[in-house]
């Protein structure tokens, strides 16, 4: 043994097996087809950074939001949420249709993940098939998202 001699170091070119693997998936996403698809969320899901549960998580997604894909492994997604690109493991989505472009019938809006809502509606016989709250004015709203909903009838009374 010497005095003064360094200890081995870590050649900086080498790469961990965990970034070695994300390396590989990257490459094999961008070297294949794309697949550009909308596509909903079948359970809570996290848009990551990377293809990895260990990588930062970007957002929360709830139930039924709609990102758009670009490919996908087996496994992960490289996806669009919002504007934020990222990843978002492949068990949590489900191929969706598209929202027809103009509303089917009647009055209502475009909601922000781009579907076709109808507005509040009175029903005398309860709440009708696909309602999601009562609002204080004693319509039905079919709100999507809690944000916003019955906003212009005095706020929720119940949600169903």
């Amino acid at each position: 043994m010497s005095f003064g001699a360094r200890p081995p170091t870590r050649n900086p070119m080498t790469l961990s097996r965990r970034d070695r693997f994300a390396l590989a998936l990257t490459i094999a996403l961008l070297a294949a087809p794309a697949v550009a698809a909308t596509y909903r969320t079948k359970s809570q899901a996290m848009l990551h950074s990377s293809p990895s549960a260990r990588s930062a998580t970007l957002a929360t997604l709830a139930i039924g939001e709609t990102v758009e894909v670009s490919a996908c492994s087996p496994t992960w997604c490289s996806a669009q949420w919002h504007g934020r690109n990222g990843w978002i493991a492949r068990r949590n989505l489900t191929l969706s249709e598209k929202t027809p472009a103009h509303p089917k019938t009647g009055r209502g809006y475009r909601s922000s993940d781009g579907h076709w809502v109808p507005s509040p509606q009175q029903s005398p016989n309860g709440p009708p098939p696909g309602a999601s709250a009562q609002c204080n004015d004693g319509t039905y709203s079919f709100s999507r998202h809690h944000s916003g909903t019955c906003s212009h009838h005095g706020g929720v009374r119940r949600w169903l």
